[in-house]
């Protein structure tokens, strides 16, 4: 089984490719099954819903070289492409990979933010701002 894991914090600009957070294989063939999760991922970023509506309902935003079965998950914001089973199969492993991969990952905030001394506002060891974000209000003069 293959296993294609979107980065939800990747900006839209980014480029497929560059959005991957991870690839997972089960078993000697799973590598092999790479590319139809790939696809059923990156369809489900562009068109932000389920891969497999669009096959079935949809088809016409399917363009050419996409694949042509299956289903994408998404759990609270995470993407996770699966291939090697049956569609609905394929859908409920990626649901369960995503859902797994978002517990973990809000262990570990809260373990960071518990550790945190003192407490912080960002999820930054300088407990500051992205520039991103100051770059958003740096024309604004409050004087």
């Amino acid at each position: 089984m293959g296993f294609v894991i979107m980065d939800p914090t990747a900006p839209a600009w980014l480029t497929d490719a560059d959005a991957v957070l991870g690839v997972i294989t089960v078993a000697d063939e799973g590598s092999s099954f790479l590319a139809n999760a790939a696809a059923k991922a990156a369809g489900h970023r562009r068109l932000g819903r389920n891969y497999g509506e669009a096959v079935l309902v949809d088809p016409h935003l399917c363009g050419e070289g996409n694949f042509r079965y299956g289903h994408s998950a998404e759990v609270r914001g995470l993407i996770v492409g699966a291939s090697s089973q049956s569609t609905d199969q394929d859908l409920y492993e990626a649901g369960m990979l995503a859902g797994d991969l978002i517990a973990a990952i809000a262990d570990v905030h809260r373990t960071w933010l518990e550790e945190a001394d003192p407490v912080v506002d960002w999820f930054a060891a300088a407990d500051a701002p992205a520039g991103a974000y100051r770059e958003m209000i740096d024309w604004f003069d409050a004087a």
